[in-house]
């Protein structure tokens, strides 16, 4: 039985080493306020849904940070009739680990009324642009935050050991627009980061 216990810490023991091997070795926690001088930050990626819908981008916005001076703004967008705009900001390449696997940040809208826009957070493990290649993991609509902001977090403990990209997506048509700010806690290698370390 004994030899079975320490079989079994023998297993376990590798399966965390190769499970922390997967994390680069100079990493720290992601803490983007979008607060640098380009836009989208280092590492990130800005782009429109998969038929290239939408006249708006992704930007860096001064109106209404959460902190700081600026935050990542999407505005909505009137396009033809039944017609949805997507419009997709995307993370560097995180590292879900062990102790650091929940993704936080912070968002809100612009409107009171409902617009029928809808908010997702996808999670690729094979690219960053490829839109086939992200899963949706969290949906919101209009309804479901406000105009003030609120915090979120994001499980991601699914993919520890992996690296992932993790995309913020809105979707719609003469909809409501989408700030996102102070997006942290998950391991990002430092060269891919564009804020200052502490």
């Amino acid at each position: 039985m004994n030899h079975g216990i320490r079989v079994i810490g023998i297993v376990l023991f590798v399966m965390a080493g190769i499970l922390a091997a997967t994390v680069p070795a100079e990493a720290q926690l992601i803490n983007e306020g979008f607060e640098g001088a380009t836009f989208p930050p280092d590492g990130w990626a800005s782009f429109n849904g998969v038929a290239d819908l939408g006249y708006k981008e992704w930007m860096q916005s001064s109106t209404l940070p959460h902190t700081g001076t600026y935050s990542a703004f999407i505005e909505y967008d009137n396009i033809d009739p039944n017609a949805i705009a997507e419009d997709w900001l995307v993370t560097p390449q995180l590292f879900p680990s062990a102790t650091d696997s929940t993704l936080t940040f912070w968002m809100r809208q612009s409107f009171s009324g409902d617009y029928g826009t809808e908010y997702t957070i996808r999670v690729s493990t094979a690219s960053q642009t490829t839109h086939a290649d992200f899963t949706t993991i969290q949906t919101w609509v209009e309804a479901d935050f406000d105009t003030t902001y609120s915090q979120q977090s994001i499980d991601l403990s699914a993919y520890i050991g992996q690296g992932i990209y993790v995309a913020f997506v809105m979707a719609q048509d003469d909809g409501d627009n989408w700030h996102i700010d102070d997006v942290a806690g998950v391991p990002v290698p430092v060269e891919l980061m564009s804020f200052e370390i502490e």
